[in-house]
């Protein structure tokens, strides 16, 4: 056809050919331009079929318009005009010709620079995220249908061979349409394919263009078929040093043989490739230095090459001989090279689209598997398991009530023991199939101390005893230490574990209102204890001889310290764990076993500190309310009258001087303590009356009583003991109800309390660590929050005078508080409001909306007017934070632990 017109286009050159056509480089007679023309066979569109669903498809992929995509001018038929006469017309696509080579042939010169490899896949991929959202699949994305302009630029070819979504099932046209060994598995098998055909197709070239070779090939495509369909591929970070790890799990997830495992989008791999870091070279398993074949025999390494791949002549070495040469390149190397370099961090953000609130990640010794708490959109709660290699996430089922507590693999990887909610007893499943098995009737799991023993705390108010269970017998026996005698109330909680050195880390606090952390070690072979450290908490054990914990509590400042791995001292002072804005509270951080960081990113800002801010809703304004209080103690159990006069709270000042009652006078910002012994808590004021109704007990934590007194903003009168055992949570507007909370046992009570009669009207069960709860204006109803059947939090409204009970239906929330017309609650990063009403019954009025954004949020309160909002948090803004997204990514810090432990080095 050379020097021939198809059309108005006249044929110069031939420029390829395959299974469907010929292409060839054209000049449009009537625009004056270069032009490809690709000419299928006449035969393919034999069919009334065949020939509609072309021009269907053609017209579909030539409306596309993208820079990574050559732009389909026309879809046509004509006769060339050397052709004789009587000759068929051949359906053509006329499209943009591109000056440079494909990415074939470039591949064929040599494997691609990684960088150019990522770079390449990224605009394929944007390619397919344009046509995808068009609902146009390619089904033909190979590295000889992908062309490199001469600015380096990739460009996808025939799209105008596309089919859309709603066309018929793949056929075969003449021949199979896409070349065998980039086929998808069900695209293999003649099944529907949609978009996650092509991103598999993407997957097979990156990981062409990273090894040099495909992943599936043979002589025959019968076994090419059965690769696909059945054997994974060659990991590339064996075939090519310097393959980062996380480059090869996206490989991986591109190429899993279940479309649903794979990534589902184009827009998903173009988050986890832009989030790639090329820099480091320490994820390679072939990173090892190369000393010697005999060197790398006998000391072997998950980094190193295993003895099948060693040359043949050294396998015969002697034993002797290999020691030897070990040795001597032990000595070479130390010389030459005194201090091994640390590789640099490299960051991996995994995202979780279908996953809300991820807590306490925790990832596999292997590697294989990363295990995290959270809920998905499917309604599931508990534990999650995420295969690293194939991206697949699946919800461990009957671990609903796993709930927002720490729990760990097993040593050997092979299990996960984890507690049900509150001192709810320690489980284990089998990973990754299993169901859990109840292991002991009560406590929190701790560590994995072997692979057959569990330690675990006795996590009760008044509790405070650890102890050892054998998996292998089931029984329990108490752990024998050398500790002090805690006061009443407070217990000890075990964290972590090294297992190298034998020495278990935790902190201390008091039970009865979560507060007051210390920090201990525990020598497990002789039982000594030391208090490392006061108003710290949530340790975690860093391979190498380090200890993250958080300063203050569990929103406090994650820090990282050198520790004495023989006694599990301290040895240098603590740093910041990350440089940067981020801060990451208790379950949003975790160590791995290798010492790398897993955090979950939030919006909490390190270099602030908690406030207490004050916020008018209605004009939107925030300000600060200065208070004073040692240590970094917080105000807790914030509450305020109607006129936002005063606002009392109550903070934990230390073991000895208990928990104190405190007021500020929100006029004149003058601060005032009304109590000076016992322990004293959740006040709650009645302007109205003038009084102020608080919990007390002894310092001792002996029973609980509600006491009242006469309030004068600048002090109270001598208290009242009430008839009532608790620790007041709200007062009805109208005096005549007292809600009652009692957490005394496994779980919080709440108890409403009729004041003329004393008597109880009744008592449900709440979440123990958020007993805040609240009436509405008309005395009528009370809203609190509380554990569901799969332990998410959920807002019931129950009303004072009736049987009448409701659970908001779709919301996960916590601390509702009547004001207003609305109903306030908090999620992670939001409070939020919802219209109601409460007469004739109570009803929901509309959907919740953002009032404030939160970042650190600790408590709130609102006047019932609902103008004015208080809140001990870090931030507070009227901007809506994308709460969504923050809590659905993990981000894993590999090299961490090297890189701490050698700047605390060199800071010591």
């Amino acid at each position: 056809m050379i020097g021939s017109t198809l059309s108005h286009y006249l044929i110069e050159a031939e420029l390829g050919r395959g299974g469907m056509g010929i292409v060839y480089k054209a000049r449009d007679t009537k625009l004056d331009r270069e032009v490809a023309i690709k000419v299928l066979p006449s035969a393919a569109l034999a069919s009334a079929d065949d020939r509609e669903r072309f021009y269907r498809e053609a017209k579909s992929a030539a409306a596309l318009n993208h820079p990574n995509i050559a732009q389909v001018y026309q879809i046509d038929e004509a006769v060339p005009s050397d052709a004789p006469h009587g000759t068929e017309p051949s359906p053509f696509i006329a499209m943009e010709y591109i000056a440079g080579g494909t990415l074939q042939d470039k591949i064929k010169e040599a494997p691609l620079k990684l960088s150019d490899a990522v770079k390449i896949a990224s605009q394929v991929a944007e390619a397919l995220k344009a046509a995808h959202a068009k609902n146009i699949v390619h089904r033909d994305i190979k590295s000889a249908n992908v062309m490199i302009t001469e600015d380096g630029v990739a460009k996808v070819l025939d799209f105008g061979l596309a089919k859309t979504n709603q066309s018929t099932m793949l056929t075969r046209m003449g021949s199979t349409l896409g070349t065998v060994a980039y086929m998808s598995p069900e695209q293999a098998r003649g099944q529907e394919v949609d978009g996650r055909t092509d991103l598999y197709s993407l997957g097979t070239m990156l990981y062409e263009m990273v090894a040099g070779r495909l992943p599936f090939a043979g002589e025959y495509e019968q076994a090419v078929v059965y690769s696909i369909l059945n054997e994974p591929p060659e990991p590339l970070t064996s075939l090519r040093t310097g393959v980062p790890m996380q480059l090869e799990w996206i490989v991986n997830k591109l190429l899993a043989k279940d479309a649903d495992y794979r990534y589902q989008t184009a827009a998903d791999l173009l988050a986890d490739l832009k989030a790639l870091d090329l820099s480091g070279s320490g994820m390679s398993r072939r990173s090892m230095p190369a000393v010697s074949a005999a060197a790398t025999t006998a000391i072997p390494s998950a980094t190193g090459p295993s003895a099948a791949s060693l040359p043949t002549k050294w396998l015969g070495i002697s034993v002797g001989t290999a020691l030897l040469g070990f040795m001597l390149a032990w000595i070479v190397l130390n010389a030459m090279k005194p201090e091994r370099a640390v590789p640099p961090v490299s960051l991996v953000e995994m995202t979780f689209p279908d996953i809300v609130d991820i807590r306490f990640p925790r990832l596999s010794p292997s590697g294989d598997y990363l295990a995290f708490s959270g809920f998905d959109t499917q309604g599931n709660q508990g534990l999650f398991l995420r295969n690293m290699s194939t991206g697949q996430i699946r919800f461990i089922e009957e671990t609903s009530m796993a709930g927002g507590w720490e729990f760990d693999f097993s040593p050997d990887g092979s299990e996960i023991a984890f507690s049900s909610g509150l001192n709810g007893g320690v489980f284990t499943v089998d990973v990754p199939n299993g169901l859990p098995e109840r292991r002991s009737e009560f406590g929190r799991f701790g560590f994995w101390e072997s692979q057959t023993e569990i330690l675990f705390s006795d996590d009760k108010p008044g509790g405070g005893e650890l102890y050892r269970l054998d998996l292998t017998t089931d029984e329990i026996e108490p752990l024998q230490y050398d500790g002090p005698e805690l006061p009443e109330g407070y217990g000890n909680v075990l964290k972590t574990f090294d297992r190298e050195k034998r020495v278990a880390y935790g902190h201390q606090l008091f039970r009865a209102n979560l507060g007051d952390f210390k920090l201990f070690s525990l020598e497990l072979d002789t039982g000594e204890y030391r208090v490392l450290e006061s108003n710290a908490a949530n340790p975690e054990f860093v391979a190498g001889g380090l200890l993250t914990y958080q300063i203050g509590g569990d929103d406090g400042r994650l820090v990282v310290r050198p520790v004495n791995r023989d006694t599990g001292e301290f040895v240098g002072r603590p740093e910041d764990a990350l440089p940067g804005p981020m801060s990451y509270g208790w379950g949003r951080y975790a160590v791995t076993p290798a010492g790398d960081l897993l955090t979950i990113p939030g919006i909490s800002r390190v270099g602030l500190e908690m406030k207490l801010w004050q916020v008018q809703l209605d004009d939107q304004q925030i300000q600060e309310v200065p208070f004073s209080l040692p240590e970094n103690r917080l105000p807790r159990g914030l509450n305020v009258g109607d006129n936002a006069s005063f606002l009392v709270f109550y903070t934990i000042l230390g073991t000895d001087q208990g928990a104190q009652l405190f007021g500020i006078d929100l006029q004149e910002r003058i601060q005032y303590q009304y109590t000076y012994d016992r322990l004293n808590f959740d006040p709650v004021l009645v302007p109205e009356k003038g009084t102020i109704i608080y919990g007390s007990a002894g310092l001792e934590v002996d029973t609980v009583n509600v006491r009242t007194a006469a309030f004068a903003g600048s002090s109270i009168g001598a208290p009242t003991d009430l008839p009532i055992s608790g620790s007041p949570v709200s007062i009805s507007p109208d005096g005549r109800f007292l809600l009652v909370g009692d957490n005394s046992g496994n779980q919080q009570t709440m108890t409403l309390m009729n004041l003329e009669s004393m008597e109880a009207v009744w008592s449900e069960t709440a979440d123990r660590y958020g007993p805040a709860a609240s009436f509405s204006g008309d005395s009528k109803y009370v809203a609190f929050h509380s554990r569901g059947a799969n332990e998410s939090r959920e807002i019931i409204v129950r009303s004072t005078g009736s049987r009448e009970r409701q659970i908001l239906p779709d919301i996960s929330a916590a601390n509702p508080v009547f004001a207003g017309e609305d109903l306030y609650f908090r999620n992670e990063e939001s409070i939020l409001k919802m219209p109601v009403r409460t007469s004739p019954a109570f009803a929901i009025l509309g959907q919740p909306e953002v009032a404030v954004s939160v970042a650190g949020l600790r408590d709130f309160d609102i006047t019932r007017d609902g103008s004015t909002l208080f809140a001990v948090a870090r931030e507070i803004s009227f901007q809506t934070a994308n709460s969504q997204e923050l809590a659905s990514k993990v981000v894993w810090r590999q090299h961490w632990g090297s890189n701490q432990a050698g700047a605390l080095k060199k800071d010591q």
